[in-house]
């Protein structure tokens, strides 16, 4: 489940900075729409699951999985839009 979703969220940052020089400091707005649901799905599992601190550990661990693979995917993407700008 955290690798489809890392997956998921560096596929998916990657297709909407793509071309994007400046992807990591102005897609911010972005990454954290993208990122809305499972950031959202993590507060209700804290405020949901009050004796389950395997619920806690798993929401918070696929809530950081997430939104590290959305910024890799706006790293990737700005290094592409570098290096397409470059070789033309």
């Amino acid at each position: 489940m955290y690798i489809g979703v890392g997956a998921y969220a560096l596929c998916a940052q990657l297709f909407l900075s793509r071309r994007h020089v400046a992807a990591l400091r102005t897609d911010w707005p972005i990454i954290l729409c993208l990122n809305c649901m499972v950031l959202v799905s993590m507060v209700l599992c804290f405020t949901l699951e009050h004796n389950n601190p395997g619920a806690h550990w798993s929401a918070l661990v696929l809530a950081v999985v997430a939104v590290a693979c959305s910024y890799v995917g706006a790293a990737l993407a700005q290094r592409l839009a570098r290096n397409h700008i470059s070789a033309v």
